[in-house]
């Protein structure tokens, strides 16, 4: 055999080292070790006359070759280790190792790209053949998928445009779904039985683990996969390896490389119990005649449909309004027999708050059984009230006889009679009417006193286990020029009891007035005697009684007069406009009358400047 061989060919009696995995810790004499590097070859050469080839290992891994050697005789062990780095440019997957008869360990590889190759280890072993020295070459075989073998895989470094060409490249089935955590590390197992070990190429970046086995003569079975992993991963850290034909590749798990310190978790404060809700308040209430709120209902928007809700089953009436951003104390509920009225009107220097609402009441709800509650916590108003069965109305006008007391005794001393006198018209013509619907004909007793007029209702309600009586009271004065025995009482068809005089109303003398002074009406509830008072005038002769009170301000309507039990008590009351926020004010006189001045003769007028003049003749 020729001892001549061809460029890049192994001598004959050169020994070729295969990389294989493993493991040692001795080092060589480092006289022996000569290195070579032209820029375009790197060689090694190692004086390894002691051992014999199968004595000697040689790791490979991204940045170093780790060559060991052991050798033992029955006088003395004989051991090396040396670690020698790879130059720039030399791939770990190119170099050659081999050792000559002569003992010289040679390691070569061609120095051709500058990136480095990941971390896959590779282990070399001598083997020794008995004609000529060559280089073994992997065999064309395809992956055993019965074998228990660990086989390292060569991974290689993908630069930035290679990485980006795959991750755009609809070819490579995205499966970073199947990551798996296991252990510290980040694990990609691809199934490549039937494919050959030759043809499964493994590229890694620190974004990307591309895996690919070409399959030239059926398309379909080609793989062509990638894996997208997380920000921090450690290229030094891969390791490729085939078993029982599966393919997987393993990387540190960036999330389990630093383990932080468990703090000691602090102790468990009690739970804190959730903030109690507020509880619901009322709104400040008031049960009025439709007069004194007209100006304001008109005012009003009517939102009953959007509000309210009637249970026939629980028989109540029911509305909820949202009132977000209005305390309590800031609302007003008027309450008249049809209507509720909830309003507010504020106003400062920068803002102006107002909430003018209306809800019409149904039938069988009384306003006095009317109750609310406001939620702070989500600014609900709640309106309830039970609703009564109104008793069938009649189906034609019945008359009530009224009872008729014309002695001299006009006044009543019974404090729960409601004065409604503002209800009565004024004119010639007498008229005024209640709402009765849930009380029968029968229920309601009206007496009529020389100037006063009174109506009474009782009704019994029955329970499953008890019974109890309702009732009302009502009182009005009779107006100047009405004869008390020509008032007639009616119960209407819509369940109304109408009082009218089956006569014209006379003018009477205290009902003529000046151009420019209002005659006022008072209410009488008594007569007598009584103390005189301070703050009050008086002026005329002995034969003539009159006194003068300052109301500059106040209309004929916003002053009210009552005589009872011989003193006379003025209240006038005004409610101011917008311009002051809607303000009261208003003002209180009172004075005895005079022995032998009669309180049917006493007239009170209000003249254009604003004096209110009382007089009357002895």
């Amino acid at each position: 055999m020729s001892n001549k061989t061809k460029k890049g060919q192994a001598k004959e009696t050169d020994i070729l080292m295969h990389p294989k995995k493993a493991n040692f810790d001795c080092k060589l004499d480092e006289d022996a070790v000569t290195v070579e590097n032209n820029g375009k070859v790197y060689e090694l050469s190692m004086d390894a006359r002691n051992f014999k080839p199968d004595e000697i290992k040689i790791k490979i891994t991204a940045t170093h070759v780790v060559i060991d050697g052991l050798h033992e005789t029955e006088e003395e062990i004989t051991e090396c280790n040396e670690e020698i780095a790879i130059p720039e440019g030399v791939l770990p997957s190119t170099i050659e190792c081999l050792m000559n008869s002569n003992g010289v360990l040679r390691i070569k590889a061609p120095i051709q790209q500058k990136e480095r190759v990941l971390p896959a280890e590779i282990t070399s072993t001598v083997v020794k053949t008995t004609e000529t020295t060559e280089k073994i070459q992997r065999k064309t075989t395809t992956v055993d998928e019965t074998s228990e073998e660990v086989k390292v895989i060569d991974t290689k470094l993908m630069d930035a445009k290679t990485e980006e060409k795959i991750i755009q490249d609809n070819k490579y089935e995205d499966a970073t779904k199947d990551i798996k955590s296991k252990d510290g590390k980040l694990e990609m197992n691809v199934d490549v039985r039937g494919h050959k070990e030759e043809d499964i190429k493994v590229s890694v970046s620190k974004r990307l683990v591309a895996i690919e086995s070409v399959n030239k003569t059926d398309k379909s079975k080609e793989i062509h996969k990638k894996f997208l992993i997380p920000d921090g991963v450690d290229p030094s850290s891969f390791k490729t390896f085939l078993k029982k034909g599966v393919l997987t590749v393993t990387v540190a798990d960036p999330k389990a490389a630093v383990k932080k310190p468990v703090p000691t978790p602090a102790p468990t404060p009690a739970p804190k119990e959730p903030p109690k809700p507020a509880p619901p308040v009322p709104v400040e209430s008031q049960v009025v005649e439709p007069k004194e709120v007209e100006a304001l209902e008109k005012r009003c928007e009517d939102i009953t449909k959007q509000v309210t809700k009637i249970s026939e089953k629980e028989k109540k009436f029911e509305a909820k309004i949202n009132v977000t951003g209005y305390k309590a104390e800031e609302l007003k509920l008027k309450i008249t027999r049809k209507v509720i009225i909830i309003h507010t009107h504020q106003e400062t220097r920068t803002t102006t708050k107002q909430f003018n609402k209306k809800i019409s009441i149904p039938a069988g709800v009384r306003p006095d059984t009317i109750t609310n509650t406001l939620t702070p916590d989500n600014g609900i108003l709640t309106i309830s009230a039970p609703i009564v069965e109104l008793p069938p109305a009649p189906k034609e006008n019945v008359d009530v006889t009224p009872q008729l007391d014309l002695s001299n005794v006009t006044t009543t001393t019974e404090d729960q009679f409601e004065d409604i006198s503002k209800q009565v018209t004024s004119g010639k013509k007498f008229e005024v009417e209640l709402d009765v619907s849930e009380y029968k004909p029968e229920e309601i007793q009206v007496k009529i006193m020389k100037s006063i007029v009174t109506i009474k209702g009782t009704q019994t309600v029955r329970e499953e286990r008890s019974s109890s009586n309702r009732q009302f009271f009502k009182k009005f004065n009779i107006p100047q020029g009405v004869k008390a025995e020509s008032i007639k009482c009616t119960f209407t068809t819509y369940g109304t009891l109408k009082l009218y005089s089956t006569e014209t109303v006379t003018e009477t003398s205290t009902q003529k007035t000046v151009q420019g002074v209002s005659s006022i009406k008072p209410e009488i509830l008594g007569g007598g005697l009584g103390s005189t008072s301070g703050q009050m005038v008086s002026g005329g002769d002995g034969g003539k009684f009159e006194r003068k009170v300052d109301a500059s301000g106040y209309k004929e309507d916003e002053i009210k007069v009552t005589i009872s039990n011989g003193w006379i008590t003025i209240n006038g009351k005004q409610q101011m406009g917008p311009e002051l926020n809607f303000q009261t004010r208003q003002f209180t006189k009172k004075f005895s009358i005079p022995y032998g001045v009669k309180p049917d003769s006493i007239t009170f007028n209000l003249q254009p400047n604003g004096t209110l003049v009382i007089s009357a003749n002895n």
